[in-house]
């Protein structure tokens, strides 16, 4: 009997898997205050407070969070209250 891989646990064993577990601690500590939800701006400067990650951009914590949302460890969902234009809409 072969035991197939757990596809919400490639985070674990990944290249970037240091900034990858972050982020989902990062979650863990804000559902713990309650907070269910985060823009990737909170997300951004939380992880920046870490020495290790300081030289992190905007687009690599994307990557980063398209990867995890494509592991389904995080969902994204879109927050029409903070859209003014057609590029923020589609972001």
């Amino acid at each position: 009997m072969q035991l197939e891989a757990i596809q919400e646990m490639k985070y674990l064993s990944t290249e970037n898997s240091a900034r990858y577990r972050r982020i989902m601690r990062i979650f863990y500590e804000e559902d713990q205050k309650m907070h269910g939800q985060m823009h990737k701006e909170e997300i951004f400067a939380k992880i920046k407070k870490y020495p290790e990650f300081a030289d992190c951009t905007p687009e690599q914590l994307q990557s980063d969070l398209d990867a995890l949302v494509n592991w389904k460890n995080l969902v994204a969902i879109q927050d029409p209250k903070r859209v003014y234009t057609i590029e923020e809409y589609k972001n």
